[in-house]
């Protein structure tokens, strides 16, 4: 029996790198980026292999931080705008009805001192009179109780409420110095009424009446 012999073809190695290829070196372009050297070569070990580089960037933890929180400080700036406008369009419109009752209060209270035939006292808040109204003679009056933010009254009835300030005052003529006490010499009544409004902010009105029937 004649032995038989076995052959393994074996493939020739592939070209292999050359020294000094095949671990990643830093690439001199882009800061960050990473220089990996192919595999593939398409000339031979002279050089001029192919080169893939990673330019991709992103967010890093602390840059999101930070812009979540100057996003926080935005809203918040944003919110206290929308409350300062709310705020300031309520206080306009409380106040503006404040200003519409105080010259509401002060028209009623020239007619009425305009029709006063006699005084029957009068005092630094309050003020009792005849007056003619429809041709009819009748005692009225206009008082305050002097206690901030009582209402004003005129014939038991409310003229004007939230009132801090109710102050009458008698001139013998026009110019002369006022008193807080009527007498039969007066002939000039002069008036202040202040209304509290929003804000405890106050609005004062004053008028100055002479009776023609006096």
């Amino acid at each position: 029996m004649q032995n038989a012999e076995c052959r393994m073809l074996i493939p020739p190695p592939l070209n292999p790198l050359p020294q000094g290829e095949g671990r990643l070196e830093e690439h001199s372009g882009e800061e960050g980026a990473i220089s990996i050297p192919s595999p593939l070569r398409g000339e031979g070990q002279g050089g001029g292999g192919q080169w893939l580089t990673s330019t991709e960037t992103g967010f890093t933890l602390i840059e999101v931080i930070v812009s979540l929180v100057l996003a926080g400080i935005v809203g918040a700036i944003a919110v206290m705008g929308v409350v300062s406008i709310v705020k300031g369009y309520v206080f306009t419109k409380i106040n503006s009805k404040t200003a519409h009752k105080g010259q509401t209060a002060m028209v009623r209270i020239v007619k009425e001192l305009n029709f006063i035939s006699s005084v029957t006292t009068g005092t630094g808040t309050s003020i009792t009179f005849q007056a003619y109204k429809n041709g009819t003679a009748g005692s009225h009056s206009i008082s305050w109780t002097g206690t901030a933010n009582d209402p004003l009254i005129l014939d038991g009835d409310i003229l004007t409420d939230r009132v801090s300030n109710f102050a009458l005052s008698y001139r013998d003529t026009y110019n002369s110095a006022p008193q807080t006490i009527w007498t039969s010499t007066r002939k000039v009544i002069e008036f202040t009424l202040t209304i509290q409004g929003a804000d405890n902010v106050n609005s004062s009105f004053t008028g100055r009446v002479v009776p023609r029937n006096l």
